[in-house]
């Protein structure tokens, strides 16, 4: 998952983990509405259109508010270890069902 700060940006329940909503809220131009009878936040940064080397202050704003280069290494290390236990696991049951190499195949 990239972590950007766009223009414009919707974030749904899955995401409340990495940021909690009432974090977003606190982010100038955030509102929460419901769609579907979820939770969203909306965030809007600057238009769409418009340059974003002009509104580098509101990116900024953004990542201080949501301290998003710490959550992006939390969840990197979360990842990471996810992922090295689950090829742990699948390295295993192979060597597992295949047998142990011999000493000449590895």
């Amino acid at each position: 998952m990239p972590f950007i700060a766009a223009p414009v940006m919707f974030f749904g329940k899955e995401y409340f983990s990495i940021i909690p909503k009432e974090i977003l809220l606190k982010v100038p131009n955030s509102q929460e509405f419901i769609i579907n009878g979820q939770d969203v936040i909306s965030i809007k940064l600057f238009d769409l259109y418009e340059n974003p080397n002009l509104h580098r202050d509101s990116q900024k704003k953004y990542w201080k508010i949501t301290s998003l280069s710490k959550r992006i290494e939390k969840y990197k290390e979360k990842i990471f270890s996810i992922d090295a236990v689950i090829q742990y696991r699948a390295r295993y049951k192979k060597m597992k069902t295949q047998g142990s190499p011999k000493r000449d195949e590895i």
